[in-house]
């Protein structure tokens, strides 16, 4: 179940990922409730310049 959810997860971020790359974005601020590191952004070309913790 945990890797089910895990791997659905990963699909929509790089969905998202993709999105954000064809409107040409490049780098992010990341607002989230705790620190998060996504390392498969890379791969598509989006940095996380700053994350902000809620």
């Amino acid at each position: 179940e945990e890797a089910r959810r895990r791997e659905n997860e990963w699909r929509e971020i790089g969905l998202g990922a993709q999105i954000l790359k064809d409107l040409g974005i490049s780098s992010i601020n990341l607002i989230a409730s705790r620190e998060r590191h996504y390392v498969g952004l890379e791969g598509f070309g989006i940095h996380i310049a700053k994350t902000e913790i809620l």
